[in-house]
């Protein structure tokens, strides 16, 4: 074996991901040390076994082996539940009288796809509290300009989201107070602390009402000013 096969055979032993070795017909021939979990009985899945589909027609027709495929498939894993895998198929060569060989790399993206799911339902959930809360509830981003106002404040104020967005929200605080509400605003976002504010508010009818205003600094997964 030469020094670059054996360099080759151990870059295939020691990568993190599960990769598979397959040939034109779709059988997998080998796998390496990360793929072990997918073994079973003494063998490794096909291709159409473990993706759903036959090997594609485009990256075997290809001699010189540039064209590659990517897929994100799902695959029941040995303690139960399913894991997502970003499955990247490239052209190779080996040895003997059919040369041409397929590697099937997967990559475990489980945590990061579950992670993703969790934060858009726990998103639903919160967009669902908030739009069916009884109180007036706005989001702004880093650049203190509203983003978000829940249907009770658009139908307190009888405008539409477009109109109360960015600063539209001024145009509804009393002349009296605005200084004021933006100052302390403006100095809490600064320090990401939280307020409360007393204000004058213009409601649809035109009569202006006395508001609590809380505001408290919102947080992403990493800690990140949101």
């Amino acid at each position: 074996m030469t020094f670059i096969d054996s360099l080759s055979k151990a870059f295939f032993d020691l990568h993190p991901h599960a990769v598979l070795v397959v040939d034109c017909s779709g059988r997998t021939l080998m796998g390496n040390a990360a793929a072990a979990w997918l073994e079973h009985d003494g063998r490794y899945p096909s291709f159409i076994e473990l993706t759903g589909v036959d090997l594609p027609q485009g990256v075997v027709d290809r001699p010189d082996g540039e064209l590659t495929w990517n897929r994100r498939i799902r695959v029941l894993a040995p303690e139960g539940g399913w894991r997502h895998l970003d499955a990247h198929l490239v052209a190779g060569r080996q040895g003997g009288p059919d040369p041409r060989v397929f590697f099937c790399v997967l990559r475990d993206v489980t945590t990061a796809v579950e992670a993703a799911r969790d934060r858009q339902e726990q998103h639903n959930r919160s967009r669902v509290t908030y739009e069916s809360a009884p109180v007036l509830v706005w989001m702004a981003g880093i650049d203190m300009r509203f983003e978000w106002l829940n249907p009770q404040w658009l139908k307190f104020r009888g405008r539409s989201l477009g109109e109360e967005v960015g600063e539209g929200w001024y145009e509804g605080i009393h002349p009296e107070d605005l200084e004021a509400c933006v100052g302390i605003y403006e100095a809490s976002s600064a320090a990401r602390a939280a307020f409360t504010l007393d204000v004058r508010l213009k409601r649809s009818d035109g009569v202006f009402r006395w508001m609590l205003n809380t505001g408290m600094p919102r947080y992403g997964r990493d800690g990140e000013f949101l």
